[in-house]
């Protein structure tokens, strides 16, 4: 019974481990200055950074202090399988010319804001 019991255990285990890894949807490339970017991390986790994502090439997320995050593309992460729709993404070619990238900055409360420069039309 002590035998049935080791292996039940050892089976959940084992199963819970592999169904509960998470795909990694970003990566930090510079941590700025005497930054914790543990916090950034809990930010990028928990907000919807779709919009930001492009189909087949990664991006990089700069945030106010220096530092920044690549953000996988959608075809990474969907070869690491996530289930997600290819047709919900664009390639930056397919964007408007006139989009200027956002900065990031992490308020201390823990939110992501994305702060756009305003282009001036002549």
């Amino acid at each position: 019974m002590k035998f049935f019991y080791t292996t039940i255990t050892t089976l959940y285990l084992v199963c819970s481990n592999v169904f509960s890894q998470e795909i990694n949807k970003f990566k930090v490339i510079s941590e700025g200055n005497n930054i914790s970017i543990k916090n950034y991390e809990i930010a990028l986790e928990s907000a919807d950074l779709e919009a930001y994502r492009y189909r087949s090439e990664i991006d990089t997320l700069s945030f106010d202090n220096g530092v920044k995050f690549i953000l996988y593309s959608a075809e990474d992460l969907l070869s690491k399988g996530l289930s997600i729709d290819l047709n919900n993404y664009k390639n930056p070619i397919e964007i408007d010319k006139e989009y200027i990238k956002p900065i990031f900055k992490l308020t201390p409360e823990g939110w992501l804001i994305a702060l756009y420069e305003r282009a001036e039309k002549n």
